[in-house]
């Protein structure tokens, strides 16, 4: 059947980048198995399936008018197209191969920044180098090209298949609606499926090891999903001088030293077991102190007085892919990206995971829905969490039960319950719930309003899984942090409103001293730089994240980003700031030209830290 070379030109391009797989740890790597090269080419299968799926299109569509239009031809019109796209991929892949050595990152868009300055850009390299990638990038574009050529038809003649050429009129429409099926599952497969998450270069992600992760990438894929994303972020958010606003931030953010004292020692034990609970969208708006209602987080209110809690807290964000990375890396969060989804900036956050894990600490994640989602999975992986878990490991009537997410709440804290009565110690596991998410659908009904009875159903979870945790011996040991990742927009309630950003940090468990309340205004940000510090673990790494227990901590304020704004508030008040209109839109009590600036500097300064992360990694 001449229809038959689709497949063979679709199996080709799967097959090549298995091989490119095979070449680049061959040319790159060391102290690696034949198990590795297997799990290599399997875990970077759905993003080569993705990859052809986009190239395939063109055949497909010309498949089609070729079945319409006589003596089409096909092969000579396709040949040049095969040509481009084998010298492309070649290219990308031999580029790829041999800058990784010296930059030690897959290869994407900053390839870019660089074009200009060629010179500086092949210092590393010599002329003989260059040439033999040039000499090899060229035979394998031929060789690829003649294969695809060879494999394509002249023509598409149905004729001889079905005896006359009357009859091969009659089937040229089914003929043409099975391609146009075809050609429609194109774009699930280059999405890469139906759920919630669109193909990302974490998917790829299952190592431990770096390296490893970086060859199961598709560099092809890696430089189209980079395309987009690669912005001169030191040209946005400009409102001072750059020195003016180093000094400022110099200021505001005061450098780690070991001399400064704690000013409040939290725990009874430096190198307590730790379980983080993030909880979705948990802010202070759902406790009856702040205004809320009464009635939706009895269980939360009544773990409050039994720990130490910071009363002062206040998220960063306002999405969870921003909220974890301020948690669990101590960074900012940036009302205009979301830095979880570059992968090869996620993965030079610190993280209080690899951090730990330098210690002797045992690393895992638990979440009940899609971990690919937003490049979960790849920043998790390559920041220091040795095991993660997510819908797919539980059965498919638990992925169900928290709706269109996963697993809800009740069932994860079950899991995640029987896991730690095995876990080796020290560990730090963390926990993201997801049942407090809107579509809000709970196995629960005891409020009337949705979002009321599904905040209540998380936190008759937490209660029930604290009560039930407290009565074991490893409690003696343990750490439990429970924090929000970010606000609710609760009965109109918006992120330009400073209430939005306002939540509560509580830390319990045997390892606490005894509950007291913390007042200190602090950011989501200082969670990182204040629990490593509790516990004598350096934190320098973390430039945005301040431990405010310690004596350097002289200056607090909170701050927090929402789309094209921030928010500033110290002693004196607070400020939001709408950078689309260019003006203050609150100032409570009264207008703060310190506050203004002090936000706007860490907005500049934020944006310049990204920008120089570029160069971090090609010096890297």
């Amino acid at each position: 059947m001449p229809l038959l070379y689709l497949l063979y030109i679709y199996l080709v391009f799967l097959v090549f980048f298995s091989l490119g797989k095979v070449a680049f740890l061959v040319w790159v790597g060391d102290n690696y198995s034949l198990g590795d090269v297997w799990d290599v080419v399997c875990h970077g299968f759905t993003m080569d399936l993705s990859m052809t799926s986009y190239l395939i299109i063109v055949p497909l569509l010309l498949t089609i008018v070729s079945i319409w239009v006589p003596r089409f031809p096909l092969r000579r019109v396709l040949t040049p197209y095969y040509a481009v796209v084998a010298f492309l991929i070649t290219t990308l892949w031999i580029v790829d191969a041999g800058l990784y050595p010296f930059w030690g990152f897959k290869i994407d868009a900053t390839l870019f920044n660089y074009i200009d300055s060629p010179k500086e850009a092949l210092a590393s390299v010599s002329l003989g180098f260059v040439l033999l990638r040039v000499l090899a990038t060229l035979i394998i574009t031929a060789g690829l090209t003649f294969l695809l050529s060879r494999l394509t038809p002249k023509r598409i003649t149905l004729s001889n298949e079905v005896g006359t050429k009357a009859r091969w009129k009659s089937i040229r429409l089914p003929y043409t609606i099975g391609l146009l099926l075809v050609t429609a599952i194109q774009p699930i497969l280059i999405r890469g499926g139906l759920s919630e998450s669109t193909m990302n270069v974490g998917q790829a992600y299952f190592s431990q090891r770096q390296l490893l992760n970086h060859a199961a990438v598709n560099p092809t894929f890696s430089m189209l999903y980079s395309l987009g994303k690669n912005e001169k972020f030191d040209t946005q958010y400009r409102y001072l001088d750059n020195k003016v606003c180093t000094q400022i931030l110099e200021k505001i953010y005061p450098s780690e030293s070991d001399a400064d004292p704690l000013t409040d020692t939290l725990l009874n034990t430096q190198r307590p077991n730790i379980l983080f609970i993030i909880v979705e969208g948990m802010g202070d708006m759902f406790f009856p102190e702040n205004g809320g209602p009464k009635d939706v987080t009895p269980n939360l209110q009544e773990w409050t007085r039994k720990s130490a809690w910071f009363s002062e807290y206040n998220n960063n964000s306002f999405r969870t892919d921003r909220g974890l990375l301020t948690v669990l890396s101590g960074t900012l969060s940036f009302p205009s990206l979301s830095v979880m989804k570059l992968p090869l900036h996620s993965q030079l956050m610190p993280s209080m995971a690899r951090s730990l894990q330098r210690e002797g600490y045992h690393t895992t994640f638990w979440y009940g829905g899609d971990l690919y989602f937003t490049n979960m999975h790849g920043y998790l992986t390559s920041t220091g969490f040795e095991k993660t878990f997510s819908k797919d490991d539980f059965s498919h009537a638990e992925q169900k039960s928290g709706g269109s997410w996963g697993a809800n709440d009740s069932i994860v804290l079950d899991r995640v319950y029987a896991d730690l009565q095995h876990q080796k110690a020290p560990f730090l596991t963390t926990v993201l719930t997801l049942s407090s998410h809107e579509p809000f659908e709970v196995p629960y009904n005891r409020l009337p309003k949705e979002v009321d009875n599904a905040f209540a159903y998380t936190d008759h979870v937490l209660g029930r899984f604290l009560n039930r945790l407290s009565q074991d011996d490893i409690w003696k040991s343990l750490l439990v942090v429970i924090v929000p990742d970010h606000g609710f927009r609760y009965e109109g309630l918006s992120e330009v409103d400073e209430r939005y950003f306002r939540a509560r940090m509580l830390w319990t468990g045997g390892a606490i001293r005894q509950p007291k309340k913390i007042e200190t205004l602090m950011s989501q940000s200082d969670v990182a730089a204040t629990l490593l510090g509790q516990m004598g673990i350096a934190h320098k790494d973390f430039k945005w994240s301040r431990n405010v227990l310690s004596t350097a901590y002289k200056y607090p304020f909170a701050y927090s980003t929402f789309v094209d704004g921030f928010l500033f508030k110290d002693s004196t008040g607070v400020s939001i700031y709408d950078n689309l209109g260019k003006k203050s839109i609150v100032e409570t009590p009264s207008p703060d030209d310190k506050r203004l600036q002090h936000g706007m500097a860490i907005l500049q300064g934020s944006y310049n830290w990204l920008e120089e992360l570029k160069t971090e990694r090609k010096g890297e």
